[in-house]
């Protein structure tokens, strides 16, 4: 329609085959009611008094002193619009029947209602603020959930305790406020097993924190540090640094006195240097009990804390030179003595004084030269400075005997080289006894038996 047209009444726009009217040039003045499926407007439409029902509305500009009516949704810049109801306050607002968003205040706070209840969420600067219920599949958060005021962990209820001691029976989440430190604890895990870990400064953690695992800080409200382990490549404290021990290297520690510390004390124990240069002194509860001097150690008492008959002083490769002490009693039985031999002989072998050094074997019985039996593990060692064979003299030892013999028979040399037998009466001679059998052959076969070393 490109004609202007003036309609005192209703004016209804067609086409045939097509609903949609276009109004491309010119005014349209109606009076009446405008009825069209699409109506596109290029120049001005003027309604004085009529309604528009319409699907859709486009135009550069609509006057009307009458109202818009649409079933669907007015969209598009609405800063034009002037004469809203105080009470709707509309600019600021967003409603569907009786569910709306409303903004109060500029900048201020944004209010949601819903189906007329209002406030179920409030948002302000400092968060959400929910007093219903939520509900939701998770819950994420860098810091701790609290409900009533109480801190909670998913899986099961959270206990909060405040007392001097340990909680019994915690479970992981579970809180603790230590009444004599002044500490909140949880119970965590802390890599390895579920751990009371101090949480008090939480919320303000270090600006350094610990990379190493299985570390718990403990820190009360002067800002002291307790910790089994504490690693960390450099620590500043304006305070004091105290442990049992403290290890490391102390080179660039300042302010150490002068006069050095001369005592490493814990009760009643102590360490001490007792001057300068001089010895050194360990007291256990308040008893010397040894002393480092240029002398070497001194001692009052050396007690064995392995088992009985375990543990040496010195070794067979660097023993040390005289022990000079009383002796009450030895491991072994027998008394010997290193004497040359002109071979390598065994334990147990029986030796006589004769060749080109000072012992060699048996090749005769009822030999008046026999000096005694190799020893297998001496009492008590004599002349160890020289080469040869530990040769017992007195005492039990095992020895090689041919039998038959019984116990208590004298033995002597035999025929077989090493190797004693029993003296016979008709063939003996004075000095050719080595010993008394403490054992049973009863046959004629050769056994290591113990004997009694001696001149009988």
């Amino acid at each position: 329609m490109t004609t202007v047209k003036r309609v005192s009444g209703n004016y209804e726009i067609t086409t045939l085959g097509n609903t949609n009217v276009n109004i491309t040039t010119g005014t349209v003045n109606v009076s009446g009611n405008v009825i069209s499926a699409n109506l596109s407007v290029s120049g001005i439409v003027s309604f004085p008094t009529a309604n528009i029902t319409a699907n859709n509305i486009t135009s550069n500009s609509i006057t009307s002193v009458g109202n818009f009516i649409t079933t669907g949704t007015f969209i598009g810049d609405g800063s034009g619009l002037t004469n809203f109801p105080a009470a709707n306050a509309s600019a600021n607002r967003i409603q569907s029947g009786t569910s709306k968003v409303d903004l109060p205040n500029i900048s201020g706070n944004i209010q949601m209602d819903v189906s007329g209840v209002a406030n179920v969420m409030l948002l302000t600067s400092s968060g959400a603020i929910l007093p219903g219920n939520i509900t939701t599949g998770n819950i994420l958060t860098n810091n701790y959930y609290f409900a009533n005021g109480v801190p909670f962990a998913s899986g099961g209820t959270v206990t909060f305790d405040a007392q001097n001691t340990t909680p019994a029976g915690s479970t992981a989440g579970d809180f603790w406020f230590n009444t004599t430190n002044g500490i909140v604890y949880q119970y965590v895990d802390d890599g390895d097993s579920d751990q009371w870990v101090d949480i008090t400064g939480i919320a303000t953690p270090p600006s350094t924190t610990s990379t190493v695992a299985n570390t718990v800080v403990q820190r009360d409200t002067n800002g002291s540090i307790t910790a089994n382990v504490v690693s960390c490549a450099e620590t500043t404290a304006t305070g004091n640094i105290s442990g049992a021990y403290v290890l490391g290297n102390g080179a660039l520690l300042s302010g150490i006195q002068t006069a050095a510390p001369a005592e490493i004390v814990l009760g009643t124990s102590l360490v001490k240097v007792v001057t300068a240069s001089g010895s050194i002194q360990a007291n256990v509860a308040g008893t010397t009990m040894a002393s480092f001097t240029t002398n070497g150690f001194q001692v009052g008492n050396i007690v064995n804390q392995n088992a009985t008959g375990v543990g040496n002083i010195g070794n067979a490769s660097n023993y040390f030179n005289r022990v000079f002490a009383t002796s009450t009693s030895a491991l072994y039985a027998d008394l010997a003595e290193i004497y040359e031999a002109d071979d390598d002989y065994e334990p147990g072998a029986v030796l006589i004084f004769f060749g080109v050094k000072d012992v060699t074997t048996t090749r005769h019985d009822h030999d008046p030269r026999v000096a005694g039996v190799v020893s297998t593990n001496p009492a008590y060692l004599m002349n160890t400075k020289t080469s040869g064979v530990p040769l017992a003299l007195t005492g039990r030892v095992p020895c090689k005997v041919q039998g038959p013999i019984a116990k208590g028979d004298l033995i002597t040399t035999s025929n077989t080289p090493g190797v004693g037998q029993m003296v016979d009466s008709d063939r003996w001679v004075p000095g050719c006894v080595i010993g008394k059998s403490l054992e049973v052959i009863k046959d004629d076969s050769i056994q290591v038996i113990d004997i009694a070393v001696g001149r009988y």
